[in-house]
């Protein structure tokens, strides 16, 4: 599997200079990823308007936004590989160009609200990739061009998983219902990008392990919600779908090497996304 060799990457560069390299690839990238909105770098001098309308000063808001940012960067890619095998291809393209917008706009947020030398270096890294990536979205499928795919999912996951750990050192916030059912969101969605990215052809025993660590995160949060008291009675009973749903789909899940219910696992994350949505918009409602 190819892998991006970015230990080039300068990071010095004139913020200036970095600005105006983004606009002018904000004008190009125009075909199926939609543009992003015009970032704005760390350091920036101008655009105070919009750096106060976009920056967040509430950690705990900051980590909701994280770990959106981690689903995102597992749906993004999992659309790729649907639109590349020919399978609900409509609404991979309607999920892609909404998750292409969603990390646009969390990176974003998170580039003028984090202070951190540490992690505003990381933001412009993540940054940069973003940017290289609108090209790969937009080209044909090709081995090459999914490596790269597979390559920019992992590299946002775990930069945001880094930023998760700098959030953690000043709140405590990761224990709540809303963190908890986001974790869940996340292993379904990374699930179905390894089951369908070894379906295009990435089928090494690197997928699988992956595949079936996730699988086991996914369990893991069930047992942990499991000891939540939820507030109502529909509530209770959305997570009772989706516990009997996991006991069924987690089968389809794992049939990864098989290879002939690529659909089926479609249609089941969406299910199982749906019932952890209808827990936390339930959350209040008594």
């Amino acid at each position: 599997m190819l892998k991006v060799d970015r230990k080039d990457l300068q990071f010095n560069k004139s913020i200036y200079i970095y600005f105006f390299i983004i606009l002018f690839f904000c004008v190009l990238s125009k075909s199926l990823i939609a543009e992003p909105l015009p970032l704005i770098t760390v350091g920036a001098e101008k655009n105070t308007t919009s750096l106060e309308n976009l920056k967040i000063d509430d950690e705990s808001k900051l980590l909701k936004y994280v770990k959106e940012l981690q689903l995102q960067s597992q749906i993004i890619a999992k659309d790729y590989f649907y639109i590349a095998q020919g399978l609900r291809e409509d609404k991979a393209r309607i999920e892609i160009k909404e998750s292409a917008r969603e990390i646009d706009n969390i990176l974003n947020i998170l580039t003028v609200s984090i202070k951190n030398e540490e992690m505003q270096n990381l933001l412009i890294y993540l940054n940069e990739i973003n940017l290289e990536s609108k090209s790969v979205f937009n080209d044909s499928f090709s081995n090459e061009n999914a490596s790269l795919v597979i390559d920019f999912s992992e590299t946002i996951y775990e930069g945001s998983q880094s930023i998760i750990e700098y959030l953690l050192q000043s709140t405590n916030n990761d224990k709540s219902l809303f963190n908890e059912i986001s974790q869940q969101k996340f292993a379904l969605q990374r699930i179905n990008k390894f089951y369908i990215a070894y379906q295009a052809g990435f089928n090494d025993k690197t997928m699988l392990d992956r595949l079936a660590q996730s699988v086991k995160i996914f369990e893991k949060g069930l047992e942990t919600l499991n000891l939540h008291k939820f507030l109502n009675y529909d509530q209770e009973f959305a997570f009772v779908r989706l516990k009997n749903s996991w006991a069924i789909s987690k089968k389809f899940y794992e049939g990864m090497e098989k290879g002939d219910l690529t659909l089926i696992v479609s249609v089941s994350t969406d299910h199982l996304m749906s019932y952890l949505d209808k827990i936390i918009s339930l959350e209040n409602k008594f």
